[in-house]
């Protein structure tokens, strides 16, 4: 059976009950084995404004991996596992303000929060995963 657990901790660096998603042997010995979709913590990018640092560009805290989950009917097929709740910081433009006759504020990596989701597909012999985000 494949089992998401949507509050699950897991030992993803910064992120706090991102969610999991189990791969469990009912009929033997009732043991769950986590299916390792994505193991990385929250993703950063250089900030072009003060290129030593990095931004954070997401956030995996709280983001419900494993709300959603569809398998192949097939066995040894690919599975699919969604976090609804996956927030990513997009770009924020400049706004013009016709009072001032100039931008009001610079582009900025990473200031806007977009709850967007995201879906993460893992092939049947549960090597590689593949992000699929298409509302970002």
């Amino acid at each position: 059976a494949i089992v998401g657990a949507p509050e699950a901790d897991t030992s993803q660096v910064g992120v706090y009950r991102g969610g999991a998603v189990y791969r469990c042997d009912i009929a033997a010995d009732d043991r769950c084995d986590i299916i390792h979709f994505d193991d990385n913590g929250n993703n950063h990018v250089r900030n072009p404004s003060v290129p030593s640092s990095l931004t954070q560009i997401d956030n995996k805290t709280l983001q419900w991996f494993g709300a959603t989950v569809s398998a192949s009917s097939k066995d040894g097929g690919p599975i699919m596992a969604c976090a609804p709740r996956y927030i990513w910081f997009s770009l924020s433009q400049p706004r013009y303000d016709p009072d001032e006759s100039r931008s009001t504020k610079e582009t900025t990596v990473g200031n806007r929060r977009d709850p967007v989701g995201t879906c993460w597909v893992v092939d049947k012999n549960f090597n590689e995963s593949q992000e699929f985000s298409p509302c970002r």
